[in-house]
């Protein structure tokens, strides 16, 4: 079964995810008032800050996609 593109970003405009995914810079934010340090993908843009988070065990690049429409 073949997808159909979308006018939404990806294959419609000739980005897939792993593309989109290799371009974002890895990135670590310690908080350490909670003990923790979150590892994240900044996918750039100069909009407000928005913080999308997966299940374990999923590849963050699920979210490829969306940051590149949301930039």
């Amino acid at each position: 079964m073949k997808s159909e593109p979308s006018d939404a970003g990806g294959e419609a405009s000739g980005t897939d995810a792993r593309t989109l995914l290799a371009a974002a810079t890895p990135r670590r934010v310690a908080l350490p008032e909670r003990g923790i340090e979150i590892a994240l993908l900044d996918w750039g843009g100069d909009g407000p800050l928005a913080l999308l988070h997966h299940a374990n065990g999923f590849c963050a690049g699920t979210w490829a996609l969306l940051a590149e429409h949301l930039r």
